[in-house]
């Protein structure tokens, strides 16, 4: 972000005042906050971030709010046999990014950026796949000591513009399907991967262990499992 200066100190010293005004001053974080200033006629983007015990009291009390904010909401949107499931954290994206898939929706993004960048030669090439699959490796080393809270916001601000918009999300999607379809198919050693979106196509056989283990994996991970639960729900299954 432009003109974006970092400090570091207990924003509890900072006064309520702040706190209680983030949608006149800024963007609240789990790791502090972006205030918006001006001096002298210049504009500034600054990131106050907590010191560790700070910011590590804070986090506790969000994941507590979370959780407390998730059933009031779920209670909201349920009426009659209409039943609500909400994400546990802020999006689905950032779910994901906390989710068992944390590293394939991280790839994910960067295929879907490759794509978009592509313009009018719209396609995942092998070559862009490796690079893509660089650039990953690249950030998860950067990230490395990051809390995994931490590591998934950074995985959701890449799909975001200088706005905190995302023209990214259908495209990334699509990505995410394709990845988890090419890791639960049996194929063929020659077989590449930038052929993924056509799987169907190619009418490739479904691993039955792999997709049993995928879906193990999905029902029992905390940040997916209000899906599953809205899925199974809607289809008349036991939840």
């Amino acid at each position: 972000m432009e003109n974006l200066k970092c400090i570091s100190f207990d924003s509890d010293k900072l006064g309520r005042h702040l706190n209680d005004n983030f949608n006149e001053y800024g963007s609240s974080l789990e790791s502090g906050f972006i205030v918006d200033i001006k001096i002298n006629g210049n504009k500034f983007n600054i990131f106050v971030s907590d010191d560790e015990e700070t910011k590590e009291r804070r986090l506790n009390e969000k994941i507590s709010e979370s959780a407390q904010a998730e059933e009031e909401k779920n209670k909201k949107y349920t009426n009659g046999s209409v039943r609500g499931f909400t994400s546990p954290r802020w999006t689905l994206e950032y779910c994901i990014a906390l989710s068992c898939f944390s590293e394939d929706f991280h790839k994910s993004v960067h295929y879907g950026k490759k794509i978009l960048n592509a313009r009018e030669y719209i396609s995942l090439t092998e070559e862009k796949i490796i690079e893509a699959n660089q650039e990953m490796e690249e950030e998860n080393n950067q990230w490395n000591d990051l809390p995994d809270w931490e590591k998934a916001y950074e995985i959701y601000n890449l799909m975001l513009d200088g706005d905190g918009k995302s023209s990214l999300k259908a495209i990334v999607a699509q990505c995410l399907a394709s990845v988890l379809r090419w890791k639960m198919s049996v194929i063929p050693e020659q077989f590449r991967q930038e052929k993924m979106f056509d799987l169907d196509l190619y009418r490739m056989k479904i691993a039955d262990q792999k997709k049993a283990e995928l879906k193990s994996m999905i029902e029992r991970d905390q940040f997916l499992s209000y899906i599953v639960k809205a899925i199974k729900y809607a289809a008349g299954e036991a939840i």
